[in-house]
């Protein structure tokens, strides 16, 4: 089983490229989402809805959002939930 990705929504630019660049390549293709593609994670979803997904879904997360995602996820394993992972990247 492959590691599964998904990104949030503000990574729409030049991640996302190089993703589907790396893909198109055949060779060992990333299994990346984004929130705003499964009908069950909405475009404006709320952390809390997208830590839930990733649990259900067992992905790891990778968002721009140094501001708010560490306290959700704080707060979601403090209720008992788990991550599979979280990349907090840099613009």
């Amino acid at each position: 089983m492959s590691i599964q990705f998904l990104f949030d929504e503000n990574l729409r630019g030049p991640l996302w490229q190089a993703v589907q660049r790396h893909n198109s390549a055949g060779d060992l293709p990333l299994d990346v989402e984004r929130v705003g593609e499964p009908p069950d994670l909405p475009l404006g979803s709320l952390d809390p809805m997208i830590l839930e997904w990733c649990q259900r879904e067992d992905r790891i997360l990778v968002s721009f959002d140094h501001a708010t995602l560490p306290g959700h996820l704080g707060n979601h394993l403090a209720q008992g939930g788990h991550s599979p992972g979280i990349f907090l990247i840099r613009p």
